[in-house]
């Protein structure tokens, strides 16, 4: 006999609460979208002539338990129940509340103690607490799952060379794959050329590898059409981040941390690496040796503190007041880093007419001696250029490198074999798994020692001698004119970094670090004077 389903109770209530729920503007999957929830719920009300008080609604995931509409549901629960009303919560799937079931467990705990039931219409009216827990858990495995599918599925579109899907970046447009491509194990969308966007996305890049500060560029892009900013805002931090994204080379987002190490992916670059790669460099340059606004002070960027290694600014003090300024001076930062500065009371200073008089004086005996070099010197230098050029022991690494190369492609044909083996029945699965083991173990062996060779021949290149030599007179002449924008181009090519320590009243030891290229020139001309 069949057991009789006890009714819903509804003569007691008169005041509903409605809440729908979906996790993106995009999820209007039919039955899951707002307005076929909502009108669902009204139904579900009318029917039973409860007075809906309100209704709420999120496009958030139900994981997220700080989602503002739900905080609101809850808290007008609470104080229709403080002025005696009777209340119902009405949801058209009990999930649509939410996917965690810590979150769940304490939401019906709360309403059971206000005495409001939660009714889901599919789940046909209120729901008991076992039912309630476990398609809870349910519900919160389903997120779970789904996520890790998810993570699956862009992780084989990835490493099979394609992007992962998306909203495109700007200068591209999604387009439906051919059949070719499916084969090759395609997305149904794949990245290709936007005509419109594209020579923009181009001409951005042009101009930060020109030297254009990224203010500068955020006004250039706000002043373009709707259409050609693809209607994005694309505001300063969207634009620094497009300014280093992988995409516009071809490569993946995550791999190697030398991006240009990555293999390149089945769309079309928008980029070349060159300008890629200058814009990269225009960008750590500006990291380092931040652009100033006045122009006033000639190391700041520069110069670190001897004692805690943070970063020196310039300060004239006196607000700028001739009368009451003190002489310039360039003080450490560190009191900018609060709890994470490496010497909590550092207040270190330098003379900043001293320390700038020491660095150009030792830059200029450094150029003087290339600018006005002898004939006879040149034939040396250039060998000694040469000799710097090429790292030591460059033959052997190389050679080791192929090594490790081949023994990782052997090792990507060994794998095939085994795999065929285990297919036919050569190999049964534990056989495969040792195997399989002891490959990986050679793959990543060769792989690591790869990775440290490639690092040891990374030394940071040099331009030619003849670049050098050409560009040397016109530092030379910049170097002795006030012009500070040049000058601080000048010293950002040569030095790395100005360490200058207080030696006594007014006396400063100043340690100047060297670029490669101003190491080279600096052992070279110091070369140069012992011989003279």
């Amino acid at each position: 006999m069949a057991r009789r389903r006890t009714p819903t109770r509804i003569a007691e209530y008169a005041s509903a609460l409605t809440y729908t729920r979906v996790s993106g503007k995009e999820q209007e999957r039919e039955g899951l979208s707002l307005p076929v929830q909502l009108a669902d719920c009204r139904r579900y009300c009318a029917e039973r002539g409860w007075a809906i008080e309100g209704e709420f609604h999120d496009v958030l995931k139900g994981t997220r338990d700080d989602r503002p509409q739900y905080q609101q549901m809850l808290e007008d629960v609470r104080q229709l129940r403080a002025q005696g009303k009777s209340v119902v919560v009405v949801v058209k799937w009990l999930h649509r509340l939410g996917r965690r079931v810590l979150e769940s467990v304490r939401c019906r705990e709360e309403f059971k103690t206000l005495g409001v039931p939660i009714h889901s219409i599919m789940e046909g009216g209120e729901v008991d607490d076992l039912r309630a827990n476990i398609m809870a858990s349910v519900a919160q495995y389903e997120v779970q799952q789904l996520g890790e599918r998810v993570s699956e599925v862009f992780r084989h579109v990835q490493e099979s060379g394609w992007y992962k899907g998306g909203r495109p970046s700007w200068g591209y447009r999604m387009r439906s794959a051919t059949e070719d491509e499916r084969r090759l194990g395609s997305p149904k969308g794949v990245l290709d050329v936007n005509p419109v966007e594209a020579p923009y996305l181009h001409e951005a890049y042009e101009r930060a590898a020109g030297g254009e500060t990224m203010r500068s560029l955020s006004r250039w892009v706000a002043g373009l059409s709707d259409e050609a900013r693809g209607g994005r805002r694309l505001s300063y931090n969207a634009l620094r981040f497009m300014l280093t994204a992988p995409v516009y080379i071809q490569r993946q987002t995550f791999g190697s941390e030398n991006v240009l190490d990555r293999p390149t992916g089945h769309w079309p670059a928008l980029v070349d690496e060159s300008l890629w790669q200058r814009v990269q460099e225009q960008i750590a340059r500006h990291a380092r040796m931040p652009r100033q606004a006045s122009n006033k002070f000639l190391l700041t960027g520069l110069t670190r503190c001897p004692v805690c290694g943070a970063r020196m600014v310039g300060d004239w003090g006196g607000h700028g007041d001739p009368k009451k300024s003190r002489p310039g001076r360039y003080r450490c930062t560190s009191s900018y880093l609060g709890a994470g500065r490496a010497e909590r009371r550092c207040t270190a200073t330098a003379n900043l007419q001293k320390v700038d008089a020491f660095v150009l004086g030792e830059v200029g005996r450094v150029l003087d001696a290339f600018d006005r070099a002898e004939p006879t010197f040149m034939a040396e230098l250039r060998k000694a250029w040469r000799e710097l050029q090429v790292p030591p022991g460059t033959a052997d690494v190389q050679r080791r490198m192929q090594q490790r190369e081949t023994e990782v492609e052997r090792a990507k044909q060994r794998m095939t074999t085994a795999g065929m083996k285990l297919l036919d029945g050569t190999l049964d699965d534990d056989g495969y798994r040792a195997l399989k083991q002891a490959i990986e173990a050679s793959r990543e062996s060769a792989l690591a020692d790869l990775a440290s060779l490639r690092a040891a021949t990374q030394r940071p290149g040099l331009p030619s001698l003849e670049v050098v030599l050409q560009s040397i007179g016109g530092w030379s002449d910049a170097l002795t004119k006030f012009d500070r924008v040049r000058q601080r181009e000048i010293l950002g090519e040569l030095i790395d970094r100005v360490e200058p320590a207080r030696a006594g009243y007014r006396e400063y030891l100043v340690t100047i670090h060297w670029t490669p290229q101003g190491q080279a020139l600096h052992d070279l001309a110091e070369a140069r004077e012992l011989a003279t």
